[in-house]
């Protein structure tokens, strides 16, 4: 067996739970192809949800099951049951990480437990019902009815404060010839971190700014350990992601 935490989905701040001590990961069996969802430990230990549920195939003549990890919001652990192996959400399921018991899981979406996200009035509004945002695509919380969400329209990549209460978008960074994402708010609320690179050039680099959380000139973080590069569906957090602030 192995596992593999990008496996039909990238890897995310929601894709930790909130003190950064789980990941949400899959543990696929090699043999048939059966998937668990849980999460990895900061010791290296994978709590397998589909096993304490009971869900796994019971013998080598049941057919394979195939449940995904959808990462954490609060305490609660999101995963979903796949059609037939593929990558389609049958069913979305949410349960308390310290309960993993057939008896406290409930059905729906993790994203939208304890998040100022309500079906009416938050992100799927008139405006945003097309499926212009997801609670997915928030990646960072500003307070109660501020939201940075990552936006990806026709190839060009934004980040955005969506004022769930107002209806309306907020640019925080200047400017239309780069593309942004992966917005993470400063933990005094103050400055907003986030990744950009250029949306054309011959020597394209990307990089980590920071910029007040306002609005304001955006500072290029210097000297920074990794080569950013790479690009994924969404939020563009390919080879490597702007997660938090430490």
């Amino acid at each position: 067996m192995y596992y593999s935490s990008a496996i039909g989905a990238t890897v995310n701040r929601w894709s930790f739970s909130k003190d950064y001590t789980r990941l949400s990961d899959q543990k696929i069996f090699a043999a048939n192809n059966e998937r668990h969802a849980g999460w990895q430990n900061v010791d290296g230990s994978f709590a397998d949800v589909t096993e304490n549920l009971g869900q796994q195939s019971k013998s080598d003549f049941e057919d394979p099951v195939y449940y995904r990890g959808l990462g954490f919001a609060g305490e609660n652990f999101g995963f979903a049951y796949l059609s037939n192996g593929s990558l389609l959400k049958e069913k979305e399921l949410y349960l308390p990480t310290g309960n993993l018991s057939p008896d406290a899981v409930q059905e729906g979406d993790v994203h939208k437990v304890g998040l100022p996200y309500n079906e009416k009035g938050a992100l799927l509004i008139s405006k945003y019902g097309n499926g212009k945002y997801f609670p997915r695509d928030v990646t960072s919380w500003v307070d109660a009815t501020h939201a940075i969400v990552n936006l990806q329209e026709e190839g060009n990549y934004s980040s955005f404060i969506v004022d769930t209460a107002a209806q309306t978008e907020i640019a925080y960074i200047p400017g239309h010839f780069r593309d942004n994402w992966n917005g993470a708010l400063s933990p005094d609320g103050t400055q907003i971190a986030f990744m950009s690179e250029p949306k054309s050039g011959t020597d394209i680099q990307t990089d980590i700014h920071i910029v007040p959380a306002g609005g304001g000139n955006p500072a290029k973080v210097e000297g920074h350990p990794h080569a950013l590069q790479g690009k994924d569906y969404l939020t563009k957090d390919g080879t490597c992601t702007l997660i938090d602030w430490i």
